[in-house]
């Protein structure tokens, strides 16, 4: 009965696997067929991803942009700014990646950083992050009278807890740098700090 079990559990698996490689074959056809049409017609598509530490955001963004042509899609992964770009306009840094026509820009992470991680981390005063709203909004219209009004999207990632602390454990055996102990601990009160974030999303999508 045991092994009856196992093989069965194992051919669900299989099924399972067989089941999600055809679907994410079948929609990865219909990017391209996105990715062709914002080049014909030289439209500017921008694509915002947030989430917590290990959400996810990576798995998905390298899915979406697998069979799609590097020169058209490409990925904006900055990293966290320098002392220098702290001094700068918070929209500086992100213009530079903004598409030109017949391009696609995924960001992994964005502008929403200043009322989302830069809130609950506590990186900017309570009077910053509450005038980030309006500056965000006010950045936003910009981008829209320029021509991405109906192709800018933000995908909020929010991956169950068991699962982010999985992918952490996993990239914890995989790589352990001299400084990861230190980043365990970081990410661990990220974890901690995750559930503040439930009312910023609520803020951000009324």
């Amino acid at each position: 009965l045991e092994d009856t079990a196992e093989d069965a559990h194992t051919t669900a698996l299989d099924m399972s696997r067989a089941l999600y490689f055809r679907e994410l074959l079948r929609l990865q056809g219909e990017l391209v067929k996105l990715q062709d049409w914002v080049v014909a017609n030289k439209k500017r598509v921008v694509i915002l991803f947030e989430g917590r530490d290990a959400a996810g955001k990576g798995g998905v963004i390298k899915r979406i942009t697998q069979r799609l042509n590097p020169r058209v899609a490409r990925v904006a992964a900055l990293p966290a700014p320098n002392d220098r770009e702290r001094t700068q306009w918070h929209f500086q840094r992100y213009v530079a990646h903004l598409p030109a026509a017949g391009e696609i820009v995924l960001f992994d992470r964005s502008w929403y950083g200043r009322v989302l991680v830069e809130r609950v981390e506590h990186l900017i005063t309570e009077e910053a992050w509450r005038r980030a709203y309006a500056e965000i909004n006010d950045f936003e219209h910009q981008l829209a009278r320029h021509g991405l009004r109906e192709h800018a999207q933000l995908s909020g990632l929010h991956g169950r807890k068991d699962h982010g602390l999985a992918r952490r454990e996993r990239r914890r055996r995989l790589a352990a740098p001299p400084a990861l102990p230190a980043v365990v601990a970081r990410n661990a009160a990220l974890h901690r700090l995750g559930d503040d974030r439930a009312p910023v999303r609520n803020a951000m999508n009324p």
